[in-house]
Parts: C-alpha cells; sequence; structure tokens
C-alpha cells in the first residue's frame, strides 16, 4: 500500500446523498483507499448548488485520513 505524502494538496469531494447509512459506506469506502482528501457531503442537490455557488448554508465538511475523522 503507497503511503500518503506530505505536503500534496488534499482531493476535494463534494458527495450529495440523502441517506446517512449511504454516506457512511462511501466515508469507510474512501477512508479504506488510504486517499488523502476532503469530503464534504451535502444532503440534496438544492444544499449542494449552493455550496458550489458558495451561497447558504455549507455542506458538513470532513477532512478523512487513514488514522482519524475531522
Amino acid at each position: 500500500m503507497a503511503t500518503p505524502v506530505a505536503n500534496v494538496m488534499p482531493v476535494e469531494i463534494l458527495l450529495v446523498d440523502d441517506s446517512p447509512g449511504d454516506v457512511r459506506l462511501t466515508q469507510e469506502a474512501l477512508l479504506d483507499a488510504k486517499v488523502h482528501l476532503n469530503l464534504c457531503v451535502a444532503s440534496d442537490g438544492e444544499e449542494a448548488m449552493a455550496f458550489l455557488l458558495r451561497r447558504g448554508s455549507m455542506p458538513m465538511r470532513l477532512a478523512l485520513t487513514s488514522s482519524c475523522w475531522i
């Protein structure tokens, strides 16, 4: 398995899903992939568009690493 490299910009992912179970499964799969990333979760298309257009409330933002949830 490759180890994360320091000083590498994380991949930015916006996940749009209204199912908490599916969000959790996706989080676990991404965590297992050991990719340095920031995951934003929007519960619907309206929230996702507001995030993309930088308007309104922001979706939950999670930084995933191989060892912790932030």
